[in-house]
């Protein structure tokens, strides 16, 4: 699965911004969209999702960027 993913990541164009997994089994993905329905509605076609196998559950929220090295590039 793990291909079709990243090949379902690779065509979000700019609205995906930083994905990658964590050392703790799970993953990090950064988007920027008008809300968090719309990130839901988006990861709703996520192939690890729509498996139904892969992803056990996810958290979607909202962030406001003030600081940081990366924080003049959003």
């Amino acid at each position: 699965m793990r291909p079709v993913h990243r090949e379902w990541l690779a065509s979000l164009g700019d609205t995906l911004i930083l994905s990658g997994p964590t050392d703790a089994g799970g993953a990090v993905l950064v988007f920027e969209a008008a809300d968090a329905a719309s990130v839901e509605a988006l990861l709703d076609a996520d192939p690890f999702v729509t498996d139904g196998r892969v992803v056990a559950a996810r958290s979607v929220v909202g962030w406001t960027v003030v600081l940081g090295r990366l924080a003049s590039a959003l």
